[in-house]
């Protein structure tokens, strides 16, 4: 009876799983404003990210006092 059951409602419960999954990596590419914007169809609930800051050059490794560079 289990088996007749599994087979009967796995496919649906796989299509459930994948439109929900869906949904979710959606929502988490546009977040929650730009989902409500996308729904109401109004550009003042989109999130305008800021600019995203340059990260700090790295610094060379020093160098030994002959001006050769440091092995690792």
């Amino acid at each position: 009876m289990l088996l007749a059951l599994l087979d009967r409602y796995a496919d649906g419960v796989d299509n459930a799983a994948e439109e929900i999954g869906a949904f979710f990596d959606h929502l988490r590419q546009i977040g929650v404003r730009g989902l409500v914007a996308e729904q109401l169809n109004d550009a003042d609930y989109v999130y305008q990210p800021e600019p995203a800051k340059k990260s700090p050059k790295l610094e060379s490794t020093p160098s030994r006092e002959d001006g050769a560079p440091r092995r690792r």
